[in-house]
């Protein structure tokens, strides 16, 4: 149908903008600094603060200076979004409000007993990822059981929220840990 044909290619689209886009700011990146292309492109690309340190520490990249520009990149969109936000509607006002779209019905939370078995499959897809020398298996490995589990359920399993908090605190100091004088040195230019 028209609308499956118009959404692929909407979709086929946006990707290719935003690839293209990461792949020419890390270029640029590249050019007008010291900076690897490895490093640059990481940087540069869509991905989480967090997911791109991970996917830099398991290459042996320079992961606090692929960090230090995914924040930048954060930050930037976040101070700037608003203000274009801010132009656009002063020139495109609505004049008649859109009706809401009910969100969709969320899936049934399995039981807290079924949090073991989780982080078993976690582990497992985890350790899978490892052995098949998968880039960032350990994270893409427990995310792929996560998600097995999840989709085989059929049910949102509610993951305590202080596992979250205490990998992104080890995260963050495995970032910290790598940051280094050299690392504040390759950084100068782009300050």
């Amino acid at each position: 149908s028209n609308f499956v044909t118009f959404a692929i290619s909407l979709l086929c689209l946006i990707c290719v903008w935003m690839l293209g886009f990461s792949f020419f700011s890390g270029w640029l990146l590249n050019r007008i600094s010291s900076l690897p292309l490895s490093t640059t492109l990481i940087g540069s690309a869509p991905g989480g603060v967090s997911e791109m340190a991970v996917f830099a520490m398991s290459q042996g990249y320079d992961v606090a200076t692929i960090t230090f520009i995914q924040v930048f990149r954060l930050v930037f969109v976040l101070l700037v979004t608003p203000f274009i936000a801010r132009q656009w509607s002063a020139k495109h006002p609505q004049t008649e409000t859109t009706p809401s779209i009910p969100l969709a019905n969320k899936t049934a939370a399995a039981p807290k007993a079924n949090v073991p078995m989780l982080i078993f499959f976690a582990c497992l897809g985890g350790w899978l990822g490892v052995q098949l020398k998968i880039p960032a298996g350990d994270m893409l490995g427990s995310m792929m059981g996560t998600a097995l589990v999840g989709l085989s359920t059929g049910k949102e399993i509610p993951f305590p929220a202080w596992v979250r908090s205490w990998a992104q605190i080890g995260i963050g100091m495995s970032i910290a840990q790598r940051l280094g004088p050299e690392s504040l040195t390759q950084l100068r230019p782009l300050l």
